[in-house]
């Protein structure tokens, strides 16, 4: 893929602040593209199809301490979307991801913040990706078929390491039944209310990640971890997890990985129990949700007399999640979710600017499925551009109602104790009432949007006015 940077003008400077953003006649916006930098800075980006040479340009900016700073553009010869990002230092990070002769590949692209600089890795091939795992400081991308598991760990453009885990007779029907299957990347660096629903679910901690699959008939999750820092390939074994003094048939089960640990959440008609798994000794200890004691501390207790029947039934699926607090003891959230509506993905908001990207690439191959989605579907949310044939986006739904959800808390020896004792160290944030609110100017067109610890950004673009601002907002 040929890369090349349009030289802005003969000086070596980047623009300064600007409190506006008003492109050239020639730039047709394709879409637009947020994320975080290190504390309350962000970037932007403006992705635009030059009219005059029929190119792709990137169009960077950033927000720091109150001031726009315009970038250098990247400009690009055929169509791309924006896959991740991350940053480090006076850099940020994206992963682009283009089609060249019909082979979609990513690279990785460095934009340094004082010199408007950029870098670009080589290609590497899209083919039997799965899932990527965003981290402050890198990305994971993880590749799987029936003969390998493949672990890309991205810190920059120049820091592309590969890891493969090779099939045995531990792993096999594993790593088949994943190949064939979707991956959820679950983020545990922020607050997360819902969990996955589906069979394999993705986690990264330190330098390995950790990938689950769940058996509802036989209540027991399968567990494979893969180092980051392998060399070349690596053995594997797998690891199955079950609580085998539970006597009743099981009707539900699922589970959440956090700090090494595995909560495994069983409903049958007359029990209900979180096991939780120690993956570093394979020592266990299991809570009785149905317990007096746990009754004492649970945060709504309503919620929890009803959730067995509840969360039981056919068309709802149970979700547990564990989010650590300030002194070290964890929050669980036992809570349920329609299963025919529900799509985990914890950072949602960012999923719209994600899933704009995918859609301007693939829109032909994806117009008929969109279109049934569309007619099966009320009130999609939509975001972002709308061509003349408008995008709708797949619709991202919480928990179907917040008296269904209840919180324990479990200190660092294994004592229940009040939740409300308790400050998870992510903070809790209901970004969906902050995007419905901009979703409900229809001023603007082509925003996306990011969240900092204090502060909910955005950039869009003001149809009366015909220019971009970013624009920032306390949170409550």
């Amino acid at each position: 893929m040929k890369l090349f940077t349009l030289l802005l003008s003969v000086f070596l400077c980047i623009p300064g602040p600007k409190d506006s953003i008003k492109l050239d006649k020639k730039f047709k916006i394709e879409g637009t593209f947020s994320g975080n930098m290190t504390g309350e800075d962000s970037f932007h980006l403006i992705i635009a199809k030059n009219t005059e040479d029929k190119n792709f340009n990137i169009l960077p900016y950033t927000f720091a301490k109150g001031a726009v700073n315009e970038l250098k553009p990247i400009v690009f010869e055929d169509k791309l979307g924006v896959l991740s990002f991350h940053s480090n230092d006076e850099s940020f990070t994206i992963i682009t991801k283009t089609k060249k002769n019909k082979e979609e590949v990513f690279n990785v692209i460095d934009i340094n913040t004082s010199t408007g600089a950029h870098t670009i890795s080589e290609n590497i091939i899209a083919e039997d990706f799965k899932t990527i795992l965003r981290k402050e400081d890198k990305n994971i991308l993880v590749f799987a078929n029936d003969e390998e598991l493949k672990i890309v760990k991205v810190e920059n453009s120049q820091s592309v390491t590969e890891s493969k885990i090779a099939v045995n007779d531990s792993n096999k029907d594993f790593l088949k039944e994943l190949s064939k299957n979707g991956l959820d990347a679950v983020n545990t660096d922020e607050f997360i209310k819902n969990g996955s629903i589906k069979e394999f679910r993705a986690y990264s901690e330190n330098d390995q990640i950790i990938i689950t699959r769940e058996n509802d008939k036989e209540g027991t999750t399968q567990v494979l971890k893969a180092p980051l820092n392998g060399n070349g390939e690596i053995t594997e074994d797998l690891s199955t997890y079950q609580n085998k003094n539970f006597s009743d048939k099981i009707k539900k089960s699922t589970s959440f990985y956090a700090n090494d640990k595995l909560y495994q959440l069983k409903l049958a008609k007359d029990q209900a129990a979180i096991d939780i798994f120690n993956l570093d000794d394979d020592s266990s200890s299991s809570i009785d949700l149905l317990s007096s004691e746990l009754k004492d501390v649970a945060s709504n207790k309503t919620a929890n007399d009803n959730f067995v029947n509840k969360a039981s039934k056919s068309r709802n699926e149970p979700t547990i999640t564990a989010n650590t607090t300030s002194t070290g003891a964890v929050k669980v959230r036992m809570d349920y979710v329609d299963k025919r509506t529900y799509n985990y993905n914890n950072n949602w908001w960012w999923f719209h600017n994600w899933m704009w990207q995918q859609q301007m690439m693939h829109m032909q191959m994806h117009q008929q499925m969109l279109q049934q989605q569309r007619q099966s579907m009320n009130s999609l949310p939509r975001f972002g551009p709308n061509p003349p044939e408008e995008v709708p986006f797949i619709k991202v739904v919480s928990n179907l109602d917040s008296s269904s959800s209840f919180e324990i808390g479990i200190s660092l020896d294994g004592s229940l104790i009040n939740p409300k004792e308790l400050k998870t160290i992510h903070r809790d944030i209901d970004k969906k009432s902050y995007i419905d609110k901009l979703e409900e100017n229809k001023k603007l067109k082509y925003a996306s949007t990011v969240f900092t610890d204090s502060k909910f950004r955005y950039i869009a673009y003001n149809k009366k006015t015909r220019s971009l601002k970013i624009i920032e907002k306390e949170l409550k």
